[in-house]
């Protein structure tokens, strides 16, 4: 009798760990699917972004004196439910102009890490700053910025997009980890930039 509970319990045991196994491989290739799907709409969003960025510099640069950036966020449709508003920052750091805020607010952004980063860098590509609380919108945004040329090739300026963190919220929810999931989204550098649901990243922002 002894031997057959014993020959139970190691048939039990078998079978637990077999199932055991079974839920974490579905849960690895769950989490690994939910990751690609979180970086291929990140990496849209930003790529998308970026290309609105640089058509914007473009307009403005082969005509600054008459460029509307109200005008052009709106034609490009630049503006949307992720993206709050975009920005001109003059070479001494002052805005020129917004799609948010009073128009022609003379608003200093020269200590900013999105700006500060082309006057200081002189490689032509695209920024990703911390979230900051913006001056002119009053909103928490991420700062994906340009640096503006003149026409002799000196620093003219940047020209920056802000994201609505909350893009990392809604991509959550749609790709569902459950109640003690979490995403977060980092800098290279291990800066977070954004984050939902259970994590330490939000111990760190």
């Amino acid at each position: 009798g002894v031997a057959i509970i014993a020959v139970f319990w190691i048939g039990l045991a078998y079978l637990l760990s077999i199932e055991r196994s079974k839920t974490l491989n579905a849960a690895i290739q769950h989490g690994s699917g939910a990751v690609r799907l979180f970086e291929e709409t990140t990496t849209r969003l930003l790529k998308d972004t970026d290309r609105k960025l640089l058509l914007l510099r473009l307009a403005y640069e082969e005509d600054p004196k008459r460029f509307d950036l109200r005008n052009w966020a709106e034609r490009i449709s630049l503006i949307g439910d992720l993206t709050i508003q975009a920005a001109l920052i003059g070479p001494d750091g002052y805005m020129i102009s917004s799609t948010a805020g009073p128009a022609g607010a003379s608003i200093y952004l020269g200590d900013r890490e999105h700006f500060r980063a082309h006057v200081d860098g002189k490689a032509d590509e695209l920024h990703i700053g911390k979230p900051v609380m913006g001056r002119a919108s009053g909103k928490l945004s991420i700062q994906l910025s340009r640096r503006l040329r003149q026409p002799d090739g000196g620093f003219g300026g940047v020209i920056v997009a802000s994201i609505d963190p909350a893009f990392v919220e809604k991509s959550y929810n749609t790709i569902n980890l459950g109640a003690q999931g979490s995403v977060s989204l980092r800098r290279l550098d291990g800066v977070v930039l954004a984050s939902h649901g259970i994590s330490i990243a939000n111990n760190e922002r």
